[in-house]
């Protein structure tokens, strides 16, 4: 009798775990959710990037104090969330042929330019104090995890 309750109500969850995943905003963002979990790739670069300013700014601290730090984090988060927006933008629409692939790839440069721009002005204007150089140490080594990832995956 226990067991057949428990068979319901995990077929229970289960069902409503398929709804989560059938929401539209995971569809839209199927590259990096595949069935309502971080797709192995995205994580991987995400991860490795993180650990990337993490490691930037744990350098920086001796030589620039706490505003190193925190610039190296800052730093560490404009590169990860322009190739976020990179990702999102070419692997959404689902191209079919080697022309939308293309266009798609345009697309997610342009988004990529966007976001590194818009949130180095929102940085430079709202943060005056903020440590150059490992902003730009941090942003730069994580696109050298993002080219790693490139090598990584042939």
């Amino acid at each position: 009798m226990i067991g057949k309750e428990f068979s319901m109500f995990a077929s229970a969850k289960s069902k409503s775990f398929r709804q989560l995943t059938r929401n539209k905003v995971l569809v839209k963002l199927r590259l990096f959710f595949r069935g309502g979990v971080l797709h192995p790739q995205v994580r991987w670069v995400l991860n490795r990037q993180a650990l990337v300013a993490l490691g930037v700014a744990i350098v920086a601290a001796p030589f620039s104090g706490a505003w190193g730090s925190v610039s190296a984090l800052i730093g560490g988060a404009i590169g990860i969330l322009s190739g976020a927006a990179y990702a999102w933008r070419a692997f959404r629409s689902g191209a079919v042929g080697p022309k939308q692939a293309y266009q798609a790839q345009l697309l997610g440069e342009a988004y990529k330019f966007l976001v590194t721009v818009l949130l180095f002005v929102a940085v430079f204007l709202g943060c005056p104090d903020v440590a150059v150089g490992p902003l730009f140490v941090a942003y730069a080594l994580t696109f050298v995890v993002y080219w790693m990832a490139l090598l990584k995956q042939r």
